[in-house]
């Protein structure tokens, strides 16, 4: 087995398996009995959850370039801007499955006071890696050769000219 063959097994293993991440500060009475941090078990979402995730993506309507040269203003006007759809991304990745899914608004609204924004990072750097949009790319892109191979687009009929 190659170099390359090893680290896709890996992705792959991880993908399965989730990368466990310590997030939020747990509730008082947990904290009391010396549980410092929770920690949540990150996943490759669903089907239905990456559309959820990306829905609220393309909404936000951001552009690489505005990030380029942010002043301390700025930072917050983006924080108070999209840092609610931010955590609701991640409840999002967090609850994952169809019943639950729906129930991310108020995880989020949770996961909102007891976060840490380093942590919120390092969190959802881990979801968009993990999400694996690439298989998805491959798949439409696949699914586009395939339909131009089952029907004579811009082939006549061979019988016909014969």
């Amino acid at each position: 087995m190659d170099e390359q063959q090893t680290k896709l097994r890996a992705a792959d293993t991880i993908l399965r398996k989730g990368v466990r991440v310590p997030i939020v500060s747990p509730p008082l009475l947990l904290r009391i009995f010396g549980m410092r941090r929770m920690s949540v078990t990150l996943r490759q979402p669903s089907m239905g959850g990456l559309i959820m995730m990306s829905r609220i993506v393309t909404g936000m309507g951001l552009d690489p370039e505005q990030f380029s040269s942010l002043s301390v203003a700025e930072c917050y006007r983006l924080v108070e801007r999209y840092g609610d759809r931010i955590v609701r991304i991640l409840a999002i990745g967090i609850l994952r499955y169809w019943p639950l899914v729906y129930l991310n608004r108020p995880l989020a609204a949770w996961l909102r006071w007891r976060i840490e924004p380093s942590l919120l990072s390092y969190a959802l750097h881990l979801m968009l890696t993990l999400n694996d949009t690439a298989d998805f790319i491959v798949s439409i892109r696949s699914i586009t050769h395939e339909v131009s191979y089952l029907g004579p687009i811009d082939q006549g009929s061979q019988q016909a000219g014969e």
